[in-house]
C-alpha cells in the first residue's frame, strides 16, 4: 500500500522564532525593535504575519527610534507586515486604510509606502486604490502623508488613479503636487497629458523641470517648459 502523506509543518527559523516571543515584551521598546528586525527580514519572516497584525492595536509612543521622528510598536508593526508582504498582512492593512481614526489610516499608508514587490503584487489583488486616492486628497491629512499615498498609487500603476492625481498637481502643498507628477509619469497612461500640461503652464520653475520630465516620458517628446508648444503639438494627437 503507498504510504499516507502528512503535510510537514513550516519550519520557523530560530532568529525569526526569538523576534516573535520578544513582541510579546512588557518593554515598548523591545516590541518595536522586534517588529522593526522582522519587518528588515521581509517574506523569510511570514511566520510573524499573525502576532504582527495583533500588534496593530500597540498605539505606545517611541521617539527618535529607527530613524523615525515619533514611532511606536503598531507602526513597526505595520511595516513590517508590508515588508513581509503576504496577502493577508497587505489585506490587514488595507481594512486599516478605511478606518475612521486617521492615525491608523496614516499608519497604513506609512507602511504600504515600504512594501517591496511581494506586496505591492498582494495589494493590486484588494481593493486600496478608492481608500488610497481617497487619503491622497484628504486634505486634512498630513502632507507628508498623502505623498506617500500617491507614490504607492504611481507604483501600482493604475490608470484609473489619473483624473485624481491630475487633480492633485493644483494642490495647494508642494509635495503632494511633486508626488503626483512623479506617479503620473510611473503610470505612464496618455491621459495625464493634459493636466501635466495645464500644471506646466502654471507651476514655478522647479516644478516646470519635473513635469516636463514627465511629459517627455509619457509622450517621448521634448517640447520644452513651454505649455503652449506642448498644447499646440496634443492638439494632433489621440489617445485611446
Amino acid at each position: 500500500p503507498r504510504p499516507t502523506l502528512t503535510p510537514t509543518a513550516t519550519v520557523v527559523p530560530p532568529a525569526v522564532r526569538e523576534l516573535i516571543n520578544q513582541l510579546a515584551s512588557e518593554q515598548a521598546v523591545e516590541r518595536a525593535q522586534a517588529a522593526h528586525e522582522l519587518g528588515l527580514l521581509g517574506p523569510e519572516a511570514g511566520a510573524a504575519v499573525g502576532p504582527l497584525m495583533a500588534l496593530l492595536d500597540d498605539q505606545t509612543e517611541l521617539y527618535a527610534q529607527f530613524g523615525l521622528t515619533i514611532t511606536s510598536p503598531a507602526q513597526e508593526a505595520a511595516v513590517a507586515l508590508a515588508r513581509i508582504g503576504q496577502p493577508e498582512g497587505i489585506a490587514r492593512l488595507v481594512r486599516e486604510l478605511q478606518k475612521s481614526d486617521r492615525e491608523a489610516r496614516a499608519r497604513a499608508v506609512i507602511a504600504l509606502y515600504a512594501a517591496r514587490r511581494e506586496g505591492l503584487e498582494a495589494l493590486r489583488q484588494t481593493d486600496a486604490m478608492p481608500h488610497l486616492l481617497a487619503v491622497a486628497a484628504d486634505s486634512t491629512m498630513e502632507s507628508r502623508v498623502r505623498g506617500y499615498a500617491i507614490r504607492v498609487l504611481g507604483r501600482l500603476k493604475e490608470p484609473e488613479a489619473v483624473p485624481t492625481l491630475g487633480g492633485l498637481l493644483r494642490d495647494p502643498s508642494e509635495p503632494v503636487r511633486v508626488s503626483a507628477a512623479w506617479a503620473l509619469g510611473e503610470i505612464g497612461d496618455c491621459h495625464a497629458v493634459p493636466y501635466l500640461i495645464e500644471a506646466l503652464g502654471t507651476a514655478d520653475e522647479t516644478e516646470r523641470f519635473l513635469i516636463h520630465a514627465v511629459l517627455m516620458q509619457i509622450t517621448g517628446q521634448s517640447l520644452g517648459q513651454d505649455a503652449e508648444a506642448w498644447r499646440a503639438w496634443w492638439a494632433d494627437q489621440t489617445c485611446p
